[in-house]
């Protein structure tokens, strides 16, 4: 197989209408085969080089949420005059982890 050929769109599969009218058939573009371990993280990472921004903007968001919700639970916290090791901050902390959590889900 050669090297990011399931990515070159020149040879997409689609034959044209003579050869179809024609009864000749287009060879098979790909076989079907368990990919190694190597084939699957070449294509892996050619998706991540190919599209870093698009990730980064993913993981951005969800960073986002859970710091937004680590400064609301803290100055819930500081608001409200409980100390952070008390009890009562720890409950609140993990309420506050849930919901954060719940939040990421949803986005993404």
């Amino acid at each position: 197989m050669v090297e990011h050929d399931w990515l070159d769109e020149s040879r997409s599969g689609i034959q044209p209408v003579s050869e179809a009218m024609n009864g000749t058939q287009p060879a098979a573009r790909h076989e079907l085969r368990p990919l190694t371990t190597g084939e699957i993280l070449d294509r892996t990472f050619f998706l991540y080089r190919s599209n870093f921004w698009l990730y980064v903007g993913l993981a951005s968001i969800a960073a986002g949420v859970n710091v937004l919700t680590s400064i609301v639970r803290l100055g819930f916290l500081h608001w409200r005059g409980i100390p952070e090791t008390s009890p009562n901050a720890v409950l609140m902390g993990s309420i506050f982890s849930i919901v954060g959590g719940s939040k990421n889900t949803l986005i993404c």
